[in-house]
């Protein structure tokens, strides 16, 4: 079992990591975690769902949804499954 404070630092390092690791089109971003959910599973997991706010360079704030897996492995944390998605909507 970890602390909610290592959790949470697991979250904000695996999103940093995602953000600028990537090869994006802009040169700037922002983010805010809004909310942030974790449950363990029953083979020693971590289910996590964070939602929050993304701001490029001059773009309009754009919200966000990611849910992960964190394995322990070897005793490093390796994300095995992740689901990102902007929330973007239509109401025209």
């Amino acid at each position: 079992s970890i602390s909610s404070t290592t959790r949470m630092l697991i979250i904000y390092i695996f999103l940093l990591f995602f953000f600028f690791s990537q090869s994006l089109p802009f040169t700037k971003i922002a983010h805010s975690i809004t909310a942030q959910d974790h449950q363990p599973t029953p083979d020693s997991c971590i289910l996590s769902m964070v939602v929050g706010q993304l701001k490029a360079d001059d773009d309009p704030i754009m919200g966000f949804h990611q849910s992960f897996i964190l394995k322990n492995i070897n005793e490093a944390w390796v994300c095995t499954n992740d689901m990102f998605r902007l929330a973007l909507h239509n109401f025209g």
